[in-house]
Parts: C-alpha cells; structure tokens; sequence
C-alpha cells in the first residue's frame, strides 16, 4: 500500500517539503510526528480492516457449510426412509400385484394419443406455474425443453394429473381420478379407495389426539374393529380416560388449594399467592382493629380434656367467623383464646368504626348465649382502635399473614385494660362515633399505651361476675 497516494498523508508530504526551508527544528519535529502518527494509524486501520474482512468471510464460509452439511444429512435420511419403505413393501405380495397392474396400466399409455391441445396446455402450466415458482428459488433463468418430458405416457399422466387438474397447485394429490378412461385412472381409483379406506381410522385417531390436545376430552372416539386399528383406538381411549380421571383429580384438588388457601389468607392476598409472589408487604390506611381477649378459658380447659377444649373453643370462634363476615370484618388470627380482627383490610370502608363496635356487641351477645347454654362463665374484653398498619406474609417455611404496627399495639392494649366484658376503644374511635353511642372514659391503668385515652362504651357488659371474668 503506497501511503504516498492517500490524500492527507499526501498533503502533509507536500507542506513539509514546501516549508521545510522555511521552518524551525521544533516545527519540522512536530510535522515529522504528525506524519509518523498519521502513517501509524493508517495502517492500524487497513489491517483492522482486512482483519475483520478475513473474520467475517470465514464464518460466512463456516456456517453456509453447515448449513450444507446439515440439509445434505436431511436429504440423505429423506431418501434412505424412501428406501426402506420400498424394501419393506416389496415383501408384500398384494404390493406386488399393485405395482404389476400400474405397471401394465402405465405401458398401455404409451400408444395412447394425447388430447387435442395437451401438449400445448402441458407447456402453459410449466410456464405460468412451475418454472417460476422454481426461479424464486434458483439462479439464472430455468429452460422450458430441460424440464419438459419427452415420454408419451409421462406426458399424457402430467396432462391429466397435473395440467388438467382443477385443484390448486398445493392440492393436486386430491384428485383420485382422472375422466380419461383409461386403465391407468381406474386401476389409480381403486387405490386410492383402498388406501383412503386404510388411512381412514389413523386419520380418526389423529383427529382425536388433535382434540385431546386442544383439551377436549369429554368425547372420547369409539372403535369397534377387530383389527390392529381398532386395538390402537381402544388403547387410546382408556389413555384419554385416564387422562380425563387424572385431569378431573387435579381440577378438584385446586379447588380445594383454592378454598384452603381463601380461609387462611384474605381473597386478595391469596390471588397474590397464587400468581406466584412471595415477598407481600404493604401499608393500609385507615382501618379498624379489633383485639378481643376470652376470659376464663384457661381455668376452663383445666376441667376439660383436649377434645372437648378445642371442641369448645371451635364452636365459640366459629361463630365470631360468621359473624364477622356479616359485617364485613376479616379475621387475620387467633392466638390461643385472643382473636384479632381488622375491618378495611382488603377493602376500604367509611363505617369501618362504628361495624367494628357493632361487631364487638354482637360478640358480647354470642358469648352471653354460649354462657347460657353450657353453663359457662366465660368474659371477653375487648379493645378497638383505628389507624394505619403494615400487613404481609412472614415465614418462609410456614407462611402466616399478620399484621403489625401502632395501631394494633394500641387495640390490644385497650383490651387488656378493659373490663370483663365490655368495649373499651380509643379517643379516635370515640370522636368519630360519640353521636351514635354513649362512651364514657377510663383510665387505662399500667397495661395501657403511653399518650392513649381509653372511652368504655355503655350498656354492652355482660351480667357475669366481675370474680370470674378477671380470672384468666
């Protein structure tokens, strides 16, 4: 490469020669280095060049090779099935009289004459169908007489099975028989019944599994044959049977996931599980608390077995449940005998206050007639607060949902400084409602929070002995 001949390089050659007579020492050398860093870059790019040129043709090369090789491969497989399929069928002794008979149906055809204007029909096809489909594929401009068949019999065959064949190109195999006459048509006719009588219960199957996989398994196809295909039908049937059995086992034990999981978790925290997330936190405004503690439980289960214990405690609660779903509170837990509450946990509420009280009385209530029925002495305090709180799934291994924050710290200490069987809330609470219920403060004594100002609402104690609610 003559660097001389490049234009910058050439025009700096051209200012250092008209000025060196002219320049200083310091001048000359920064010229000469301009120069020299000129020519080095130069040829940093034009073997960078070449470099990159050399890269790309070879893995050009490389992958068109193996693209070769691999559709090659394929070719070769195509052929070699071709051509055990032809061994394999050579075997059968009806093949062979098939063959025999198109063989002979084929020559006769020889000494058959064309049709008026086949040759010419036969010529427009390869120009208007065949030859330019096959040049979108190869190179250069494909020639009529090179592709053209010069056997009568072919040509006759092309004429009446392709030329003439009213079917679109992609569909040309559709036609079974040609209105010729000939023996050739009604020997291919009568093959291709057989085979379409042959293919037609595999076809059957196909379209089954077809339908199976699209996940229509409530019609399941019957076969009665007594042959091979009538086996493989039967076969199939109890497949998809069980596939049926084992779909309508899974469909049963997600809707039993699906309730387990609507009765542990709130129905939004649950649709979040089952979407796949793990890692659930989020801050709710604005809600209420409910803490409620039973009284005199545990000198209870003293005199109880287990049994009836928890017998006791699941009928109790069972009804704070269904409750609480009327007035459109969520439980979040029980612990031993405490049970917490949260109305405008996955929904918000206006009323959540005063819902949460009216559910507080309505406690009050079921716990009075359970006390009266069994002979019981049990109490329940209860505290309610309304703010803001935090609430998410904790655990990795046993997940649980809980909540946390101020406001619920706040609500279980108005319920152990409440009195057995009364309501005690907080002065948020108490503002909002004052004009609806008939509140009275109290001092919240060494178990209440620092700054909170307890409101004991009136006519909803219970008329139990004071000796047996403080009694835990």
């Amino acid at each position: 490469m003559d660097l001389s001949k490049v234009k910058p390089v050439n025009l700096l050659l051209q200012l250092f020669r008209s000025s060196s007579g002219q320049l200083s020492i310091k001048s000359k050398l920064i010229l000469m280095l301009l120069l020299v860093s000129g020519f080095s870059t130069l040829l940093t790019a034009s073997l960078g060049y070449r470099s990159g040129q050399i890269n790309l043709t070879n893995r050009v090369f490389n992958q068109l090779t193996s693209v070769r090789a691999s559709k090659g491969a394929q070719i070769e497989a195509y052929f070699r099935n071709i051509e055990n399929h032809t061994l394999t069928l050579s075997e059968d002794l009806s093949i062979v009289a098939a063959v025999q008979e198109f063989d002979a149906a084929y020559q006769q055809l020889g000494s058959t004459p064309l049709p008026p204007n086949a040759l010419k029909t036969l010529e427009q096809y390869y120009r208007k169908q065949f030859l330019p489909r096959l040049d979108k594929f190869n190179s250069g401009s494909p020639i009529l007489e090179s592709y053209l068949v010069r056997s009568p019999a072919s040509r006759y065959l092309q004429y009446q099975y392709i030329a003439a064949n009213p079917n679109p190109v992609s569909r040309k195999q559709l036609l079974d028989q040609a209105s010729d006459g000939s023996a050739y048509s009604r020997v291919h006719s009568l093959a291709m019944a057989l085979a379409h009588q042959f293919n037609k219960p595999i076809q059957h199957l196909i379209d089954s599994a077809r339908r199976v996989s699209a996940g229509e398994l409530a019609s399941i196809p019957v076969s009665n044959s007594p042959d091979e295909f009538g086996e493989l039908g039967r076969s199939f049937n109890a497949v998809v049977q069980s596939l049926r059995t084992l779909t309508a086992l899974v469909d049963h034990k997600n809707q039993e996931n699906e309730r387990l999981l609507m009765s542990v978790f709130p129905s939004a925290i649950a649709r979040r599980l089952q979407r796949g997330e793990t890692q659930i936190a989020e801050e709710i405004t604005n809600v209420a608390v409910l803490f409620a503690d039973l009284k005199g439980f545990s000198r209870l289960v003293t005199s109880l077995s287990a049994h009836d214990s928890l017998s006791v405690l699941n009928d109790l609660v069972g009804s704070f449940d269904d409750m609480s779903e009327r007035f459109g509170l969520e439980k979040v837990k029980t612990i031993g005998d405490s049970y917490l509450a949260v109305r405008g946990l996955s929904v918000p509420y206006l009323d959540h206050d005063k819902r949460a009280i009216d559910f507080a009385i309505e406690m009050l209530g079921i716990l009075r007639r359970f006390n009266l029925e069994r002979g019981f002495q049990l109490g329940m305090q209860i505290g309610i607060h309304s703010g803001d709180i935090v609430a998410g799934i904790v655990g990795k291994s046993r997940v649980v949902y809980d909540v946390w924050g101020e406001t619920v710290k706040q609500a279980y200490g108005l319920s152990q400084s409440c009195p057995s069987g009364s309501v005690l809330v907080s002065e948020v609470v108490q503002h909002r409602l004052e004009d609806l219920y008939h509140f009275e403060p109290m001092p919240l004594g060494e178990n209440g929070q620092p700054g909170l100002r307890g409101w004991r609402l009136l006519r909803a104690s219970l008329p139990v002995s004071s000796e047996a609610m403080s009694t835990p």
